[in-house]
């Protein structure tokens, strides 16, 4: 990865995220960590100050939970790569190297899948408890969620976020669906077709599934069957996951940018820190 984020960023914020191992780069996340945070050598130990504790603290728990989605996202397509390998073996070898797979990893695909989708729900909303505990906005539970009229009119208020509905707000409500559906009682599975890995574009359990396809079936006209077949739409789970990971990168990027510009107006004479010890 080009220019990667120092990795005195994330020991600023005490956290041992996944991001800090990846060097994982936001836009305007180091300038806004280095403004918000310093270092001083004090005796034997290195101490942090801050700005805003309370600031510090949302990145911290950003910072991990958007690690989480990424740590997800890398088990899991080195599994289902694997598992692309051992699809182009003949049977017997393949047969052969599944019963050798004691830990029999394809079995934990789903667990990883789901993680992504909580974490990424789950980062969606350190993002506006961020913005909310910052700018006191004055929302409260769960009134502070993407997917809240209220709270979205208010964070499109912010300049970085005047037009940020229009660009996620379909795939916002994608990550709430699919969240919602896996928390109550929903199995969403991973299917292949083709040498692709393929998830519902809606958040259908195999059982709805078959449930449509028997419906259309039965059907006669061509408005009814194509009304089931948009129902039964598929997409491919590597680029839903990269585009997931992208979305969010560039809401933490925006969000970022817009704490450290109203940090800088709030303190004028205050110099970043660079000084890393380590």
């Amino acid at each position: 990865m080009i220019d990667l984020v120092p990795t005195r960023i994330y020991a600023k914020l005490f956290s041992a995220s996944y991001l800090s191992r990846k060097r994982f780069r936001i836009n305007n996340f180091a300038k806004l960590v280095d403004f918000l945070c310093w270092e001083k050598r004090e005796k034997r130990e290195i101490v942090v100050y801050s700005l805003d504790e309370d600031l510090r603290y949302c990145l911290k728990d950003l910072a991990e939970k958007l690690g989480f989605v990424v740590l997800s996202f890398d088990i899991l397509i080195e599994n289902l790569k694997s598992d692309n390998v051992l699809m182009k073996l003949p049977d017997e070898v393949r047969w052969k190297k599944v019963k050798e797979n004691k830990t029999k990893k394809h079995r934990l695909d789903k667990y990883y899948w789901y993680n992504f989708i909580i974490y990424s729900k789950a980062s969606l909303d350190s993002i506006a408890v961020t913005l909310n505990s910052f700018f006191g906005f004055g929302f409260v539970g769960g009134q502070i969620d993407f997917g809240k009229a209220r709270f979205v009119e208010k964070v499109s208020s912010l300049q970085q976020f005047a037009n940020y509905s229009k660009t996620y707000g379909k795939w916002i409500e994608s990550i709430i669906n699919y969240r919602d559906a896996i928390i109550h009682q929903k199995s969403i599975d991973i299917t292949s077709s083709k040498g692709q890995w393929l998830i519902p574009s809606r958040p259908l359990t195999m059982k709805e599934i078959d449930e449509f396809i028997m419906e259309y079936d039965s059907l006669k006209d061509a408005i009814s069957k194509k009304r089931i077949e948009s129902n039964l739409v598929s997409m491919n789970l590597g680029s839903f996951m990269k585009k997931s990971i992208e979305n969010l990168r560039s809401l933490a990027g925006l969000l970022s940018t817009e704490i450290l510009r109203e940090l800088q107006r709030r303190n004028p004479n205050h110099k970043p820190s660079h000084t890393y010890y380590w």
